[in-house]
């Protein structure tokens, strides 16, 4: 088709072209905007899967610190225990006063310093037997 063509059918029809026109005007606003809302509703599931992802990356870090948090539980009570039956395992004649004094400043140690969670000989003996301060 050529242009003179086109000119002669626009001047013949000018009243459906100049609707087409304003058509086309009137509807770019609505199809850009839907356009927009398209970009938007993908960014919004983007987002949703990204927080999905890192709620999954979050509850197995978790996990895995609660399972490090029981094996160290475990151990450290094994240890515990370990260490209160090597100080009451005493012989049938008692230990002198350095070895007790070893035990229990052993069983302090591995407590924290908790004075409450030692057995009584070591609370009531304190740190006189365990030699001078240092």
């Amino acid at each position: 088709m050529n242009p003179l063509a086109i000119l002669a059918f626009l001047k013949a029809n000018w009243k459906a072209a100049a609707g087409l026109i304003l058509g086309i005007i009137l509807c770019w606003p609505v199809a850009s905007c839907s356009g927009r809302a398209d970009g938007r509703a993908q960014m919004r599931a983007a987002l949703v899967q990204a927080n999905v992802a890192a709620l999954q990356q979050k509850a197995r870090a978790d996990e895995a610190a609660a399972t490090q948090r029981l094996t160290d539980t475990i151990a450290v009570s094994t240890r515990e225990q370990e260490l209160r039956n090597v100080v009451a395992q005493t012989p049938d004649s008692l230990p002198d006063a350095s070895r007790i004094a070893l035990g229990c400043e052993r069983l302090r140690r591995a407590n924290g310093g908790n004075p409450a969670s030692v057995p009584a000989v070591c609370r009531s003996s304190s740190r006189a037997q365990a030699g001078p301060a240092r």
